[in-house]
This record gives structure tokens, C-alpha cells and sequence, in this order.
């Protein structure tokens, strides 16, 4: 059965969204989706003026709208949400966040918006931890790709060759089933 996903990133240098239908962690298809770089956390203060708090304002109503445009074009219901980037743990982003999905969101979503989400107020730490994200993601992805190709079909000859050499270690194998060298 499908899950209808959306998928969140805030960085530095942008913000993204995603919503895609999944139906296996293998699915390639295309869904909606933006990225914008005039969104991204470092275009906050980019612009020091008089009137900091309205621009601070301005910025956030603009994350809102970009989020929010996004969703309310989907017709479905969101069940899960993937947030990730540098700065998604920032508390004023997960405010904004959460009136962007107030109503577009299921049950578990929205009772995960209204938690704290653990957010750090440690800009050093949050960072620590998306890199350590990012480098466990990235291994078990490796992992994966070492355990095998997708959809490899073995040639008849290699088989053959497995087998001959399977038949030949259990040959050599002592009663008490330790192999000999």
C-alpha cells in the first residue's frame, strides 16, 4: 500500500520540499516538489536593515507560504514526514512547520509536530548531529550496495562454478565439521 510521504530539507543555502508516494524503499518515480535557494537559513540575517524583527517576520511568512503552497496541492493525506538539512531542528522552522500541516497531516505527523522534536538550541550540536546523520545514512547505503546489486542475475556458468566449489569445501570437511586448510 502506498505512503504518501513528505520530505523537508533547511540548510544554509536552501530550503526543499518533496512529496512523493512511496510503495518500496526502491521506488524511483517523480513527485511534486520544489527547491528554493532564497529560503535557505543563511538568506535570514543576509540583509541586516532598521526593521530586523519584520524582516525576520517577512522571512518566516515566506518559509510558511512556500511550504504550505506545496502541500495544498497534494489531495492526499501525509502520513509520514522526513525532515532533514542542517538547521530542521531550528525551533522557529518547526513552528512554521507546524502551521504549514496543521490540517494536511495524519494522526502520528501532527502528534510529532506538536512535540518538542528534541529541538537543540546548540547551533554546534544540531550541526554535529545532521553530519553524523549524514555519514550513518550514507554507510548503510554503501552496506546495502555491497550486499548486492538490484535485480543481478547470476550466469549459468557461475553458478555451476559455486556449486563445483561447495561440493568441494564440504568434501574436505573433517567429521567435526572444521574445514581443513
Amino acid at each position: 500500500m502506498p505512503q504518501d510521504v513528505l520530505h523537508i530539507d533547511f540548510n544554509r543555502e536552501t530550503l526543499s520540499g518533496t512529496i512523493k508516494s512511496l510503495q518500496s524503499a526502491r521506488d524511483r518515480g517523480l513527485g511534486r516538489g520544489f527547491i528554493d535557494p532564497d529560503l535557505g537559513y543563511g538568506k535570514l540575517n543576509a540583509q541586516p536593515t532598521t526593521a530586523a524583527d519584520s524582516d525576520e517576520a517577512l522571512y518566516w511568512l515566506r518559509v510558511f507560504e512556500r511550504i504550505r503552497a506545496l502541500v495544498t496541492t497534494f489531495r492526499g493525506r501525509i502520513e509520514a514526514l522526513i525532515l532533514t538539512g542542517t538547521m530542521a531542528t531550528d525551533a522557529r522552522f518547526i513552528a512554521t512547520l507546524r502551521d504549514a500541516l496543521y490540517d494536511v497531516v495524519s494522526e502520528p505527523v501532527a502528534a510529532l509536530l506538536a512535540s518538542d522534536l528534541n529541538v537543540r538550541t546548540d547551533e554546534r550540536e544540531a550541526e554535529a548531529m545532521a553530519r553524523f546523520a549524514t555519514a550513518r545514512g550514507a554507510a548503510e547505503f554503501a552496506k546495502r550496495r555491497q550486499e548486492g546489486p538490484n535485480r543481478c542475475n547470476e550466469s549459468k556458468l557461475c553458478k555451476q562454478r559455486r556449486q563445483l566449489g561447495l561440493q568441494v569445501v564440504s568434501a574436505k570437511q573433517r567429521v567435526n565439521g572444521r574445514l581443513e586448510l
